[in-house]
């Protein structure tokens, strides 16, 4: 025959040969670079198999990263309106439900508005009174037009500088249903003023105490939802044309393990004249609260995407008499398989020559093989 035997050049060979009436049988058979391990042996050295297979090459950008919140989701309180805390009803990393009240204050100015819309409630009140009876009246011809235009002059002012009141509690943060409530609340919760939660969040900044003055503009809380957050990228210029709007990416930080993907939801045009850098951003999911605002992360952002028709992990790769080596699994057995290799990333490999599809590989802790196979020195079995 002349066909090739691959490396490791393990292989059977048996000839049949017919002479002259008489056969003629030989036999003979090499196996090289193999181990057999038994079930246990492979599961406490933590061997793992894998297939070979398909997969995608991938091209990456290395570039670092800080965790940061997602400013679409911050809310700094500031009160509306001057006044003494009563109470600091949350403190530092305390969870708000949106609605909430956080804080309560004692406002003179909250107070002299509320004061102004009850007058204007009672006048209006009054006036309603006034212009349904001149109503009535008008329509039984029994008042002259003038009283009853004036009536109706009167209401329609008061109207109005109701609803101006209730527009100026409004800005001040009242709801609609605190202000038609007011008529109905005892008088001692006059000054009362209830600062509340704007969504769900955390508190992360708190700037008050009971007992201390705070003006209208003071901010007294930073709330954050950290259910997602931002990864603001530091893209250097030499890099500025690789980042792309909806670019893969992969958000890692070494000191805790974690990993995260998303994609490039903003690169920023500008690059600052002193540090000659320019930044981009990956929004990602933050549900358990994990990736900390602060957090120094590594970001791989995905440059080229190719298929190969057959790929193996990295960490199946091993050097061996000169060669590179992936360990093939037969049964029981462990055969180290020269390959070609193509393309590679991170992860995977692209496997030109010495495996086909479908072939179970050793893709974690192959180096035991190979120090045990080392052991062993090369065998030849006749």
């Amino acid at each position: 025959s002349r066909e090739e035997v691959m490396e490791p050049h393990s292989f059977e060979v048996k000839v049949t040969a017919q002479h002259r009436g008489e056969s003629f049988e030989w036999e003979y058979w090499q196996i090289r670079d193999r181990l057999d391990l038994t079930p246990q042996m492979i599961s406490k050295m933590g061997i793992e198999i894998d297939e070979v297979a398909p997969g995608a090459i991938k091209s990456v950008l290395r570039l670092p990263g800080e965790v940061a919140f997602n400013a679409d989701r911050v809310c700094h309180i500031v009160p509306r309106a001057s006044g003494v805390v009563l109470e600091a009803r949350k403190e530092l990393g305390d969870f708000v439900k949106k609605g909430e009240i956080i804080a309560l204050i004692d406002s003179r100015e909250l107070a002299e508005v509320r004061s102004k819309y009850l007058v204007a409630f009672e006048r209006e009140k009054l006036a309603r009174y006034n212009f349904d009876r001149s109503q009535g009246l008008w329509d039984k011809h029994t008042i002259p037009e003038k009283e009853f235009l004036t009536a109706q002059k009167t209401y329609l002012e008061e109207k109005i500088e109701l609803a101006s009141s209730a527009r100026k509690l409004m800005a001040m943060g009242e709801t609609e249903r605190e202000i038609k409530s007011l008529p109905d609340e005892p008088m001692d919760t006059l000054t009362r003023y209830a600062i509340r939660a704007p969504f769900d969040g955390i508190v992360v900044r708190k700037h008050l105490a009971p007992g201390e003055w705070v003006k209208e503009d003071a901010e007294i809380y930073m709330i954050a939802d950290l259910s997602t957050v931002w990864v603001e990228i530091t893209v250097y210029a030499e890099d500025i044309n690789s980042v792309r709007l909806s670019q893969k990416a992969t958000i890692k930080c070494e000191s805790t393990g974690m990993e995260a993907g998303g994609v490039v939801s903003y690169v920023g045009p500008v690059v600052g004249e002193e540090s000659r850098t320019a930044k981009a951003r990956v929004v990602i999911p933050n549900p358990e609260g994990t990736w900390k605002p602060g957090l120094f992360v590594g970001v791989e952002l995905v440059e080229q995407e190719v298929s190969a028709p057959l790929v193996v992990r990295r960490d199946a790769l091993q050097s061996y008499r000169d060669k590179t080596v992936v360990f093939v699994k037969y049964g029981d057995e462990f055969e180290a398989r020269p390959v070609q290799l193509g393309l590679k990333d991170g992860e995977l490999v692209e496997v030109l020559k010495g495996l086909a599809a479908g072939e179970s590989y050793v893709c974690a802790n192959s180096f035991i093989l190979k120090a045990e196979l080392g052991k062993q020195g090369i065998s030849h079995q006749h």
